[in-house]
């Protein structure tokens, strides 16, 4: 159900001439050079290149991350980019997955609703619901983000912008970090949310050879420039048109990448003392290739080839329809027709809906800048980050540090306090009655160590057991044993303080210290 784009017009994404350079230093470098390109809905688009060829700048750029050093214009629809508007109707999928690690799955699900939605209650709970299962996520619905799996964690992150429909997604590396089967499965989601009428932009560094078959487009850049723009499947006989053969058995784009680099693995080498040679012939061929390639997307020379790669794929269609219709007589021909439909005609009718749910893109638009009010915000994001604080184990390191802090400085002056006050004007009478020879030092100290002993361990037991089990501490025994013996012991040391002190110096003195 969510994986299909429902109530909302399908956005084309173009742009032409588009530029973006930063400064360093004095300078300015170029990023990204005079690029262009058009990403139709129903397509799953590749963004591949070199580390540092620009592809996530690009990906930035036209999801609106970017916007100061750009030059060019970026069209949604044929007409010039709205950037509020635009944001709103489009999601961008970070390479990392930011997800608040406290929260259940359900939980990040139904805050992510009531943000974003100004639906009934109920009807928020269902669509979770749904898209919990549609994603496969419904069996760990309970589990905390910090204990999912890669390819759980990038479905969740998915999930939640699925649920206000977004036309176009980014996505940046999505397979990063992920082992193969997970990297299928992601792929595979983001094929079907292509095939619901979303335009799916995502950048990929080499994609296995049956990953690189589920991408319809291929957009390769080098160096800020675009060498290939086109079919995914035509990559490799308009590299061979252009005079750089893929070998057999070899993944294309391991092929277009190491060519790119200057590292075409696929040339035999020779000795140690040739290693350097074919190193600069290496680099230099891939200058070369980088320089033919981009004159050949800017002279047009490629989209010429992807017209006839069209043409040709059409006219194969064509044919194998014949045939079709010759081989099977009980075949319709409407079946036939609707069999070998052409995916741009599917969306050429698709375009032809998008006046009907324009008035209700324009119609969002003038509700404001988001979908729900900042009370109901205020409201969610409280008890979101309540939670979290609940449940961070890091912050409850520092708040059980702060309240062990506070528990041993309240005992120790508890105890300390009464001795230091006390006993300095009990010093005279002592004085008097110790020189009278009526008792020794050593029985008073006893005496008045043990009279207080009862008050210096029963009370900071029941402090202790209040304050433990007030503070959410682990039910655990011996942790309990353990923390009221540390009480105990904090109270008589500072009674024996304040005995020390209240010896030591006269009441005024004592009191001071």
């Amino acid at each position: 159900m969510f994986l299909r784009l429902q109530g909302k017009t399908p956005l084309t994404l173009e742009f032409k001439n588009l530029s973006y350079y930063v400064r360093v230093r004095n300078a300015q470098k170029t990023i990204l050079d005079s690029l262009n390109g058009k990403f139709k809905p129903g397509r799953l688009v590749a963004l591949m290149g070199p580390s540092g060829a620009g592809k996530s700048s690009l990906t930035n750029v036209l999801a609106g991350y970017i916007s100061k050093n750009v030059e060019g214009d970026i069209l949604v629809n044929g007409q010039i980019r709205n950037l509020r508007k635009f944001r709103k109707n489009s999601c961008y999928i970070m390479q990392e997955d930011l997800l608040l690690p406290h929260l259940s799955v359900y939980e990040s699900m139904t805050c992510s609703a009531n943000l974003r939605l100004c639906e009934p209650a109920e009807k928020k709970e269902a669509m979770v619901r749904t898209i919990l299962d549609v994603l496969g996520l419904a069996e760990c619905s309970s589990t905390r983000a910090s204990s999912l799996s890669g390819g759980q964690k990038k479905r969740l992150a998915i999930a939640q912008e699925l649920l206000s429909n977004p036309p176009i997604m980014f996505f940046d590396e999505p397979t990063s970090g992920l082992d193969s089967a997970s990297c299928f499965q992601c792929v595979s989601l983001l094929k079907e949310l292509a095939l619901g009428g979303r335009t799916i932009v995502c950048t990929i560094h080499q994609p296995s050879a049956k990953l690189f078959e589920m991408f319809d487009q291929l957009y390769f850049v080098a160096k800020g420039r675009c060498l290939y723009n086109g079919p995914a499947g035509a990559v490799v006989p308009y590299l061979a048109s252009r005079g750089f053969v893929c070998p057999s058995y070899h993944n294309p784009t391991d092929y277009f990448m190491e060519a790119v680099c200057g590292d075409d693995s696929t040339t035999p080498v020779g000795d140690a003392g040739e290693d350097s040679a074919t190193t600069d012939g290496d680099q230099q061929k891939g200058e070369c290739m980088v320089t033919a390639l981009a004159e050949a997307v800017r002279s047009g020379q490629c989209a010429e080839f992807m017209r006839a790669y069209k043409s040709a794929v059409a006219k194969e269609k064509a044919d194998a329809a014949i045939l079709a219709d010759n081989a099977s007589a009980t075949s319709s021909s409407s079946s036939s027709a609707n069999s070998n439909k052409n995916p741009d005609q599917s969306l050429a009718n698709n375009d032809s809906d998008s006046n009907a749910n324009e008035s209700s893109v324009k119609d969002d638009s003038r509700t404001g800048h988001f979908s729900t009010g900042t009370l109901n915000q205020f409201r969610v994001l409280y008890v979101r980050t309540f939670l979290s604080i609940i449940r961070d184990t890091r912050l409850k390191v520092q708040s059980n540090a702060g309240c062990l802090f506070f528990c041993m400085l309240f005992l120790m002056f508890t105890a300390l306090m009464p001795t230091v006050l006390t006993f300095p004007m009990e010093m005279n009478i002592f004085l008097r009655e110790h020189l009278n020879y009526w008792y020794s030092v050593k029985a008073y100290y006893l005496a008045k160590t043990l009279a207080d002993l009862p008050f210096q361990v029963i009370f900071p037991v029941i402090y202790g057991t209040i304050v433990y089990f007030m503070t959410a501490q682990p039910l655990e025994f011996m942790r309990y044993f353990l923390f009221l013996t540390i009480c105990v012991q904090t109270s008589l040391v500072a009674q024996s303080f304040g005995l020390l002190i209240g010896a030591a110096t006269n009441l005024e003195s004592a009191i001071f210290l």
